[in-house]
């Protein structure tokens, strides 16, 4: 349950979200108290492939990534999930079992939402079905994106391609230098990219060397931002 002490900032969250913008403090009242939170520790699971999918999830801090885990324990990451994004809807639509994993990147904060509490929303608001078709619409666009990145580019068309989209979403950015923090270990963000970590680095590296990055950790500095767009796939 959510402690009383943090219920109103955790309701003003929650109504903030796309998802949940326009609904009336009433039933967000009552959703947030049906609702559960979760804190997790780095690596900790908050569901499995296969578990039933009784619940939708905000992330209120930290990241969380979407996974494939072979037998032999390789992962596919297919997305990274931050503060402020839902994820789930589609398994609780669809009224099956989560298709993937979902693990904390670090220690992480989500609320989750009991799906009747989703359906009532919906009800009572035409305009929440829209929202959540919006957002579904969105991910499913971006992972059509992202398949065309497999299919289509080679390993440095994939990573500049992702730095550029990194750049283009820095809310401050004035066309000079910028500083990218990618939100996963550089694994992570490989198995994003459908790279192997070893391929991921040897690019950072030749970018490094041309001068067009300078890489320190998981902190990017775009030092020639110009050269990175040019050499972006079209």
């Amino acid at each position: 349950m959510v402690p009383s002490s943090l219920f109103e900032p955790y309701l003003a969250f929650l109504s903030r979200l796309p998802l949940f913008q326009g609904q009336s403090r009433q039933l967000m009242t009552d959703i947030l108290s049906k609702a559960r939170l979760r804190e997790l520790r780095r690596g900790e699971l908050l569901f499995a492939k296969g578990d039933p999918s009784d619940w939708i999830y905000c992330v209120v801090t930290g990241r969380l990534k979407l996974f494939f885990s072979s037998e032999q324990g390789q992962e596919k990451v297919l997305e990274v999930i931050g503060p402020g994004e839902t994820f789930g809807e589609v398994a609780v639509f669809q009224r099956k079992p989560y298709p993937v994993f979902a693990g904390a990147l670090g220690a992480a904060t989500v609320i989750a939402i009991p799906r009747e509490q989703l359906y009532q929303a919906m009800d009572r608001d035409p305009e929440a079905a829209f929202r959540v078709i919006a957002n579904l619409s969105k991910r499913l666009y971006n992972l059509i994106g992202e398949m065309e990145n497999f299919c289509v580019h080679n390993a440095r068309e994939r990573v500049v391609g992702y730095l550029v989209c990194q750049v283009k979403e820095q809310e401050r950015w004035d066309g000079g230098e910028v500083s990218i923090r990618l939100p996963a270990t550089k694994s992570t963000t490989a198995s994003l990219l459908n790279l192997t970590p070893e391929t991921f680095s040897r690019v950072l590296h030749q970018l490094e060397h041309n001068e067009v990055i300078a890489v320190d950790g998981r902190t990017i500095r775009v030092l020639d931002v110009e050269q990175l767009f040019d050499r972006a796939p079209c």
